[in-house]
């Protein structure tokens, strides 16, 4: 019985805290018809399926970064993810860009975003005084624009929203958020400016 108790005490703390990060990220979460012109669009990585070719959800995220490029509403793609030994998330991501029709020109890679914290930092440390948008769907922008601007960054974001996914994919993922935000900001609070 205590057990369920403080399961449902702690999820009723996270659904909380999740609402607080929602309501104040709301104003800086635009669709593509409100997007003005951006020079960066960072691309979150999302992984990768067994055979090196990025997942749907990450499909979803690069093919928005692409449309947004089409659209002359930005002129460079940041793929952010994780290159290990046998795993490129961003080659992976710049790959399937330019199969989409972007010039490699317009693609740069960090292949040291290993986390959405890292991401930011990444982005942060390369370009600190310049304007972005973050690529990413609905359940994970509020924590990507959130960590995204107490960095300091001029960050916005727009949700991609290309491919469909089953209610059970949705909210397996929303779920996970929930998780991941405390774990952020304790990461955040570590993070050294």
């Amino acid at each position: 019985m205590f057990a369920l108790i403080f399961f449902s005490v702690i999820t009723f703390l996270l659904l909380i805290v999740y609402l607080l990060v929602y309501l104040n990220t709301k104003q800086f979460k635009l669709n593509i018809n409100q997007l003005g012109h951006y020079k960066y669009c960072l691309v979150l990585g999302a992984g990768l399926e067994k055979d090196g070719k990025p997942s749907d959800i990450l499909m979803d995220r690069v093919s928005t970064g692409v449309c947004l490029f089409n659209n002359n509403q930005v002129d460079l793609l940041i793929m952010s993810g994780t290159r290990r030994r046998g795993y490129d998330e961003p080659g992976a991501m710049q790959a399937a860009a330019i199969a989409q029709g972007v010039p490699d020109s317009a693609i740069l890679l960090d292949p040291q975003g290993i986390s959405t914290l890292d991401s930011c930092v990444n982005f942060k440390q390369k370009f600190a005084h310049e304007s972005l948008v973050i690529i990413t769907q609905p359940f994970h922008l509020p924590r990507s624009i959130l960590l995204a601007r107490k960095l300091g960054l001029d960050a916005y974001g727009t949700a991609a929203g290309i491919y469909h996914f089953s209610w059970y994919k949705r909210a397996f993922w929303y779920i996970r958020e929930f998780f991941a935000l405390p774990y952020n900001f304790i990461k955040l609070a570590l993070y050294s400016h």
